[in-house]
């Protein structure tokens, strides 16, 4: 809900944005962006690789960084 009324939905051209999670924890709202941008490359054509810069995640424990990238 939160990520469609931030209107980070797959019918944008989510590879052409820059999208930050300043907190991303064990990954809640990161894997649907990941979802959403890899459905938003597919509908516009894009290469996988032209979204390489559309998402940065951060947070301060290391654990939930492992987490996130599990």
């Amino acid at each position: 809900m939160m990520l469609d009324l931030a209107n980070y939905t797959s019918e944008r051209d989510l590879a052409s944005l820059r999208a930050v999670d300043p907190a991303c924890g064990d990954g809640a709202f990161l894997a649907p962006m990941i979802e959403r941008l890899l459905q938003s490359c597919a509908e516009h054509g894009r290469r996988i690789s032209d979204a390489e810069a559309a998402i940065s995640a951060f947070d301060v424990d290391p654990a939930a960084v492992n987490a996130s990238r599990t």
